[in-house]
């Protein structure tokens, strides 16, 4: 039997009451996710802090008529945000910029994971984004209470707050980043233990369910990241074309090199990019070695 947690330079994380458990494509999503501005893969992932602070950045009040930013944005020291589907009262902080796509962005300060589990992508970004409150959602009694009890012995506990909720069901104010390791066996038989069945297989959030809500919940600038098997690519990027969301980052995952890509991390956006997004490859191991340069580099954070 495994360890019944795993400990990280800020946080250790209990696993033992959940049914999956801390794993790679985690971690990889944790340290991977970043605000929509990034310019490439390396931009802020391996980083405890982000880069930008409040004092880099000009707030912005979004008119509930217009969704645009309203002539009173001047004084505010935070932010109100009135999006077009009516949520509202949520803090967005927006870098004062031409070009959102081509300027560093700031941090988010709302945050949503859903399908937390344990807690741990909930956790890196905690330690990645200070500024940021963050919810974490799970339909699983034991996940629920897993990952609150890790979040109360983090050192950063006042930011997050675990909720057991289903992603159709949940409704907040506009988050500026949405991420998610989600269950993706859709055609596989199904596992007796129905704990392990629900954090594995897709039936209770489907991918078209996990976009579109996903998309409900965002926002006017915010970003979904997601880490999903290699196979799912082509159906994944056409859902989010249906609910009108734009792929900004493509980055395939393998564990080694002369072997085919295993997982994607993808993260789309309302704004379009001027240019498509080039994907990008990122190897978990080289010629032997436990960790590649890059996926060292990527994690430097979080492992010890």
């Amino acid at each position: 039997m495994g360890s019944p947690y795993f400990r990280f330079q800020q946080f250790t994380v209990w696993h033992d009451k959940c049914a999956m458990k801390v794993g790679t494509d985690g971690v990889l999503l944790g340290a991977w996710a970043t605000p929509l501005s990034s310019a490439d893969d390396g931009a802020g992932s391996g980083s405890q802090n982000s880069p930008f602070s409040e004092n880099d950045c000009k707030t912005v009040v979004y008119s509930e008529e217009t969704c645009k930013p309203s002539a009173s944005a001047e004084n505010h020291n935070e932010t109100k945000v009135f999006a077009e589907d009516g949520y509202k009262n949520a803090t967005f902080i927006e870098k004062d910029c031409e070009n959102a796509l081509r300027e560093p962005r700031c941090m988010p300060m709302r945050i949503l994971d859903v399908g937390t589990g344990s807690g741990l992508v909930a956790l890196m970004l905690a330690q990645r984004f200070p500024k940021a409150q963050i919810d974490a959602i799970d339909i699983d009694e034991g996940a629920y209470l897993q990952a609150t009890d890790n979040f109360q012995h983090a050192p950063f506990a006042d930011r997050l707050c675990a909720h057991k909720c289903s992603l159709q069901e949940w409704n907040a104010a506009p988050y500026d980043m949405i991420v998610s390791n989600p269950p993706y066996f859709a055609n596989s038989l199904l596992c007796p233990n129905k704990q392990r069945t629900g954090a594995r297989h897709n039936s209770m959030l489907p991918f078209a369910d996990l976009i579109k809500h996903s998309e409900r919940l965002l926002s006017p600038r915010g970003v979904i990241a997601l880490v999903l098997p290699k196979e799912v690519e082509r159906d994944i990027l056409a859902l989010a074309r249906l609910q009108r969301l734009c792929c900004n980052r493509l980055t395939n995952v393998y564990t080694k090199e002369g072997k085919p890509a295993k997982r994607i991390l993808i993260s789309f956006s309302r704004v379009e990019p001027p240019t498509p997004p080039v994907a990008t490859d990122l190897y978990l191991s080289h010629d032997g070695e436990a960790r590649s340069a890059e996926y060292t580099k990527l994690t430097e954070g979080f492992y010890l």
